[in-house]
């Protein structure tokens, strides 16, 4: 399963507003997407599938996800990949498992 996946400088901000995240990563005309927000919707994708919430959860950053980027999330089984589009171009950003 793939899904899409463009969290805004908008969900950024409100994000750490709202858990008070002070990390200066986060803030900035270019702000790096904190690594719990990407889990979560991560964890959306794997509820969809599997219709209950995983038990175990493991994830691996590898590279950064900026705000306002693309962001393609696969799903094979109960593993899963983060990458990043960019004109027909894929980076791995983060892979992990689940069950």
């Amino acid at each position: 399963m793939k899904s899409y996946l463009k969290i805004t400088n908008k969900m950024v901000e409100n994000y750490v507003h709202q858990y008070g995240d002070r990390n200066p990563l986060h803030e900035g005309a270019v702000k790096i997407v904190p690594g719990n927000l990407i889990t979560d919707f991560i964890e959306k994708c794997c509820i969809n599938i599997t219709e209950a919430n995983p038990q175990h959860f493991s994830i691996k950053f590898i590279k950064p996800m900026y705000a306002n980027e693309k962001v393609m999330i696969e799903i094979h089984a109960a593993k899963f990949y983060v990458k990043r589009v960019c004109q027909e171009k894929t980076l791995l950003l983060a892979c992990g498992s689940w069950r």
